[in-house]
């Protein structure tokens, strides 16, 4: 759950924060930071195949 919580500081929660989640409510944060990340590296690779059509490499 360490990913969690620095994930939760990053979004400007204070440590405390975290520590009053129940371990249902860590679960969802985590969930949600798992969806975030994919959706991040969906548009990655949308941005690198738009750059390689572009640069004529595929």
């Amino acid at each position: 759950m360490a990913s969690t919580c620095a994930y939760l500081v990053l979004r400007g929660h204070k440590l405390d924060y975290f520590f009053s989640l129940s371990y249902l409510e860590k679960l969802f944060v985590y969930s949600a930071m798992i969806k975030e990340k994919e959706f991040e590296q969906q548009k990655l690779e949308i941005i690198i195949k738009s750059l390689a059509s572009i640069l004529g490499l595929k």
